[in-house]
């Protein structure tokens, strides 16, 4: 019976890269289409250029752009968010591709070019990096992202998935960093040290497909 890789070997594996290449090609139609009709909605309604790119730190603290559908036209680019789809700053157009995570759906393309898996932590911004060293202290933050750094930043992450599942606070507010900041350590650190697998990817991939799934449909149940 073959033994299940798991944790750091299976974070920077060649099975990894082969899920990633797989699950990413198979999703181009639908992820090109949603994309497409997202920057279309974002130009007509905000009269904004809808593409956004930013450089982020991915494996071996590899710098690279990360690709996005601009969702907040009148923030700074390295404004934290936590990743929250209520976020007031978000135009209203925004807000929905944000509650659909069509905004991240480019990232599809970084994937597929190596910078980025389907599952992993997220690749934060400088801004959210420098409030988690305020909120950790030196030791703590630089063993973090030793630990993150291992593989490739993911479109899913571990934390946003519990973050709908236990209603944990996922906004931009300084405060409110002091409590999340914390258990997305506990849970990068747990999944790229021990969790980590085929298996546990899909689950994950799972799990945030019926989040957004049942996001979507919400407001048509609510009728």
């Amino acid at each position: 019976m073959m033994k299940t890789v798991r944790g750091e070997k299976w974070v920077g594996s060649r099975g990894k890269r082969v899920e990633d290449l797989s699950i990413a090609i198979s999703a181009i139609p639908v992820g090109f289409t949603l994309t497409t009709l997202g920057a279309i909605s974002i130009a007509l309604f905000d009269r904004v250029n809808p593409g956004y790119r930013q450089q982020r730190t991915g494996r071996n603290n590899v710098p690279f752009n990360i690709l996005k559908i601009k969702t907040m036209p009148h923030c700074k680019e390295d404004t934290p968010s936590g990743g929250n789809h209520d976020d007031p700053r978000a135009s209203q157009m925004g807000r929905i591709l944000r509650k659909l995570r069509i905004d991240e759906l480019p990232q599809i393309a970084n994937v597929i070019v190596g910078n980025m898996s389907m599952v992993g932590p997220r690749p934060l911004p400088e801004s959210e990096f420098a409030i988690a060293r305020e909120v950790l202290g030196e030791k703590e933050y630089s063993d973090w992202q030793t630990i993150r750094h291992l593989g490739r930043p993911g479109i899913v992450d571990p934390y946003s998935v519990d973050y709908f599942r236990e209603g944990l606070p996922l906004t931009y507010r300084k405060q409110d960093f002091e409590i999340t900041i914390p258990r997305r350590v506990e849970l990068e650190t747990q999944y790229m040290l021990e969790t980590a697998s085929l298996e546990n990817d899909l689950q994950i991939l799972a799990q945030a497909a019926m989040i957004v799934g049942s996001s979507a449909l919400r407001p048509l149940i609510s009728l």
